[in-house]
């Protein structure tokens, strides 16, 4: 559960607020904090808070945190009571952060090491973008890339890039995504119903209020382990939290096009339902999302195609 009065460790002096907050939701993964940590530290551009969430960790990460913060003041330990939500934790941190722009990473994550300064070079150089994001290249759990990964992933691009996002035509990392403040509120936050796509949700939304910088080099490097927090959230609930963030984006779309495309999303995600409702002998649930996808989207072929096929497969079950 969510503490009301979370504990924050920090310098209490009175100094001019720092350019960039930058936040790091955590729950007991102490070696790869550290790592992450490590990445923030190294940043040519110091000019920084780092607001480190713990979610009620039961390793060593309490004491980690409490030296660091010792050794340097710009870190800022906030200790919460275990919500299992990494959309809680990023909320809390953001709550407390001083700065005028907020830089996302997650724990099991790293930055290069010109990640900030190259952003926010970017950025003014483009006042008419209030976010921005950066390429990236994964890595295995000791570090080493990932072998094929990085050819795959679609180069960002700059500008009102609403359509792109709701296609999957830019790989937009949450773990390289800088916003100013003002933008982040304006957009209405985290939505803390959603516990594993609340970022993307959340980008969908400051894609409608503002252009994007999009910095095509790789700055962050995004790791591949057994530990990952999304790969634990059940599959049924990926789905569900897409459909949801499709049907947000399609009330808030700002044409007719970007409209027509999320509701496409969403029957998709609706299809992909009826799959999972069908594979665990839900069937009247399937039959149900499948009338939903072709209600949403009832004039796009893939779809109706799509749905065919599930009816299909819910007859050739039943049989």
């Amino acid at each position: 559960m969510q503490s009301n009065h979370p504990e924050i460790s920090s310098d209490t002096r009175d100094e001019r607020p720092p350019i960039v907050s930058v936040i790091i939701p955590t729950y007991n993964r102490l070696a790869l904090l550290r790592e992450a940590v490590d990445s923030v530290r190294a940043q040519t551009f110091a000019d920084w808070e780092l607001i480190i969430a713990d979610d009620g960790s039961t390793d060593e990460t309490r004491p980690y945190l409490e030296r660091l913060a010792l050794e340097d003041v710009r870190i800022r330990p906030l200790f919460l009571n275990h919500a299992g939500s990494m959309t809680v934790m990023r909320t809390e941190a953001i709550r407390v952060m001083r700065g005028e722009w907020i830089a996302l990473l997650d724990s099991d994550d790293l930055w290069a090491p010109r990640k900030l300064e190259v952003q926010l070079g970017q950025l003014g150089a483009h006042p008419e973008c209030g976010w921005s994001y950066t390429g990236y290249h994964h890595i295995d759990g000791a570090g080493r890339p990932v072998t094929g990964r990085g050819a795959a992933l679609q180069e960002p691009v700059s500008g009102w890039i609403a359509e792109q996002l709701v296609t999957f035509a830019v790989a937009a990392a949450p773990p390289t995504l800088m916003m100013r403040r003002s933008l982040f509120e304006e957009a209405g936050g985290f939505d803390q119903s959603l516990h594993v796509r609340s970022d993307y949700d959340l980008m969908l939304r400051l894609a409608v209020k503002s252009e994007a910088c999009g910095v095509t080099e790789d700055l962050m490097l995004a790791r591949e382990h057994d530990g990952r927090t999304s790969d634990a959230f059940p599959v049924i609930g990926h789905v569900t939290e897409n459909e949801s963030m499709f049907q947000k984006a399609r009330a808030n779309a700002p044409n007719a096009r970007i409209r027509r495309l999320c509701a496409e999303q969403s029957a998709a995600q609706r299809l992909h339902l009826a799959a999972l409702h069908g594979q665990e002998g839900r069937h009247s649930a399937a039959l149900r999302s499948i009338m939903i996808a072709i209600w949403r989207a009832p004039h796009q072929r893939g779809i109706w195609r799509g749905a065919l096929r599930q009816v299909a497969r819910e007859i050739g079950l039943r049989a």
